[in-house]
């Protein structure tokens, strides 16, 4: 492509080129910009936008051309495009460099603890306190009610880990219904209270053939520190 010369210069630039290509057996087209103008782009007038839109026809026959094995020899290539196209990446480039700035700003805000004793608290914050137990029961209970279970006794017990600093809470507790039920009643209990853990479960059938299991269930609720 051929530009930024004054009017005509480019033409006779490009003319010059085609007869030597022509010369040296090279089979080539010139593609003036002031010839596609009386036909192809007739209706296009000299706005950076017009300008814009006769560039394009130009590149997408100059492509034709070339898929045909020519040496296309395009001359009308405005200066004015170039800059209107540079606007655009340099707009495109401020959007970039603006996104990152707001990205690195966001994972500053969010940044999380960095010594290991922010860590440690971060960590045993994340446990509900001793004396959350009983409404994180009661999820435990309202968990089974949903599913159709009745819990009606249990065994608990409290183990304190002396140096970790959490307290588990223990339950074990015999469950009768079918395994969707128990399952179910197992999963939505998990979700609810997110620092209870599943320790083991056992299945009986009284019965071959029989839908419904008794069940054992040890489930564990992990406490944190006192507020």
């Amino acid at each position: 492509m051929v530009y930024r010369f004054a009017r005509g210069r480019k033409s006779t630039l490009a003319g010059a080129l085609e007869v030597a290509l022509h010369n040296n057996g090279k089979h080539s087209f010139l593609l003036d910009g002031d010839a596609v103008r009386t036909g192809l782009c007739r209706d296009l007038g000299f706005s950076d936008e017009h300008r814009h839109e006769n560039i394009r026809r130009m590149s997408e026959v100059s492509r034709l051309m070339a898929d045909a094995g020519l040496l296309v020899l395009v001359c009308g290539f405005y200066f004015s495009t170039l800059s209107f196209e540079q606007s655009r990446l340099d707009d495109l480039r401020q959007q970039i460099a603006k996104t990152r700035d707001q990205r690195a700003a966001s994972a500053d805000e969010v940044k999380g603890p960095t010594t290991p004793a922010d860590k440690l608290t971060a960590f045993y914050g994340f446990f509900p306190r001793p004396g959350d137990l009983p409404g994180l029961l009661e999820k435990v209970f309202a968990a089974a009610k949903g599913q159709g279970l009745q819990l009606e006794h249990g065994e608990y017990r409290v183990l304190t880990d002396n140096a970790g600093g959490l307290t588990q809470f223990q339950l074990t507790l015999p469950v009768r219904g079918t395994y969707p039920q128990i399952r179910k009643f197992v999963d939505a209990a998990m979700a609810e209270v997110p620092s209870l853990s599943l320790d083991s479960i056992q299945f009986d059938r009284p019965k071959v053939g029989d839908s419904t299991l008794n069940a054992n269930v040890k489930l564990a609720v992990y406490l944190g520190k006192k507020s």
